[in-house]
């Protein structure tokens, strides 16, 4: 049976996506929940190459999606809209039985074959709560059911059809999420390393972050009573104490501990002179050295020049290249040494640079073909 004109209840829960028949590269995600039973309908936008399409007449359409635990649902779409260029899907519960991302196939058949399929995107979150689970089969339904079923369970208005137009309107901005997004992952993945670790992305991130110091801070300060002349001036200020407790006695310059079993302040032996670690002071002049040696720098498209360089390297081999770009990077001078971080991430505009090097408070890229694309890089500034 050929896709009929269709338009969900008005309390239906509408999330609005789109697919492209002949590009894999602009996904819109659409977000649930693991058992999700309020059955959602995707408003699915039509695109062939990145322009609106509609439905070839008499076409049917149904949505394929194969789950983790082997199981498969094959269930057809409720319907299109009266302009043929958007499909209405049913999410039913057991599309949600699992959690992850999924991709199911948008199928349409036509003239006896297959006309098209696209993929979707489910981000489908873990249910917290597992109690009255429910359990995998495969499905496949009637579109009369799957109607029945969405009017029976529809419950709150989310998008309408202004939420797909905004879809056909904005895809400028959902191209460039993906990038978008990357970059947001990458800046909080840096913030993180900076204040606890545990990223994985440079070295020694586990012994020079904000969390590791504030822990040295804390071994040395917690407990702390203070600094006194001698055991009798100690004992005057605190003739009680709590395990964790301790002192510094000017006379040994030891630290002292309280001794709870035995109710008496006990010299440790161990000196109380720090001279072998850094201050505070030093600690942050440390960090900021750091931070500062770590510089992204972004060489536009437009800011090469072509003509013929020569760039002569430390073993006094050189290179001959024929375009250059200028950017102005504050703490590089003619004698720093600059290398790109592997933080940087690779793109095309990234491959086609060959080399840089440093000037009066610029840092200089060569290439022997210009990017078209603007090239963003972070590099290790060392004097």
């Amino acid at each position: 049976m050929a896709a009929a004109n269709y338009s969900p209840p008005e309390t239906a829960l509408i999330k609005a996506t789109r697919a492209d028949f002949d590009r894999r590269d602009v996904v819109q995600p659409v977000h649930l929940v693991q058992y999700d039973d309020t059955l959602p309908v995707l408003a699915v936008a039509l695109y062939k190459g990145g322009q609106p399409w509609t439905l070839p007449t008499g076409a049917d359409v149904n949505l394929r999606m194969d789950k983790k635990d082997g199981h498969y649902v094959y269930n057809p779409a409720l319907g299109i809209s009266s302009d043929r260029a958007t499909v209405y899907l049913a999410v039913t519960a057991q599309m949600t039985t699992g959690y992850g991302t999924f991709a199911p196939v948008v199928e349409v058949l036509a003239g006896g074959g297959v006309a098209g399929m696209a993929a979707l995107r489910l981000d489908i979150d873990r249910n917290p709560v597992q109690d009255g689970m429910l359990e995998s089969t495969d499905e496949y339904k009637t579109v009369q059911v799957l109607a029945a079923e969405v009017a029976a369970n529809a419950k709150i208005v989310r998008d309408n059809e202004a939420g797909i137009q905004d879809v056909h309107e904005n895809i400028e901005a959902i191209k460039a999420a993906p990038a978008n997004a990357t970059a947001a992952v990458a800046s909080a993945k840096e913030a993180r390393s900076w204040a606890v670790g545990d990223t994985g992305t440079r070295p020694g991130e586990g012994m020079d972050n904000a969390k590791y110091y504030a822990a040295l801070a804390q071994q040395v300060s917690q407990g702390a009573v203070g600094w006194y002349q001698n055991y009798e001036a100690l004992y005057a200020a605190h003739d009680t104490g709590y395990d964790g407790n301790w002192a510094i006695v000017g006379d040994t310059d030891t630290i002292w501990v309280w001794d709870s079993d035995t109710g008496v302040w006990k010299d440790t032996g161990e000196s109380s002179r720090f001279a072998n670690y850094y201050d505070k002071t030093q600690i942050d002049a440390l960090l900021t050295a750091m931070k500062s040696a770590l510089k992204t720098v972004t060489v536009e498209s437009s800011a090469w020049t072509t003509g013929d360089y020569s760039v002569a390297w430390d073993d006094g081999s050189t290179s001959s290249y024929t375009a250059c770009a200028t950017v102005t990077v504050a703490g590089v001078t003619e004698d720093s040494h600059i290398a790109v971080s592997d933080r940087t991430r690779v793109t095309d505009a990234v491959r086609i640079v060959a080399a840089l090097e440093p000037g009066a408070g610029v840092a200089k890229f060569y290439a022997n073909s210009v990017p078209s694309a603007a090239a963003v890089f972070v590099v290790e500034v060392s004097q």
